[in-house]
């Protein structure tokens, strides 16, 4: 879309709508991780080691430790994730997510194998 005489992603142009300019050198992030949302309450902003870090934390990125294993603080076991991907396709999304305790988006995210592809 463009904005103020350039091109911009939808969700840059939100924040500045809703809460102001973005600082140079500032990314505008997503705490619900859908990077189509444009929802102001759902964006904060952060730099671009921030944003990797919330990455980090959210399991979208691993990091394999010295010995080779993943050190993430991913919440789901291998396990919960095979029985996901195994009854995903049967099960309401929504109510996966609750069985979890976390949100439908990561239930999709991990039947399309985008999250925890090492399982």
């Amino acid at each position: 879309m463009k904005y103020k005489g350039k091109v911009q992603n939808a969700h840059r142009i939100s924040w500045q709508l809703y809460r102001g300019e973005i600082p140079v050198g500032m990314l505008v992030c997503h705490k619900c991780d859908n990077r189509k949302c444009v929802n102001p309450d759902h964006l904060f902003l952060g730099s671009y080691r921030d944003n990797i870090m919330d990455a980090i934390k959210k399991g979208r990125i691993v990091i394999p430790n010295r010995t080779g294993h993943i050190a993430t603080n991913r919440k789901l076991t291998k396990e919960q994730v095979q029985e996901i991907r195994s009854r995903g396709a049967k099960v309401n999304k929504y109510a996966l997510g609750r069985k979890y305790n976390v949100d439908e988006k990561v239930i999709r995210e991990i039947l399309k194998n985008t999250t925890y592809k090492e399982v």
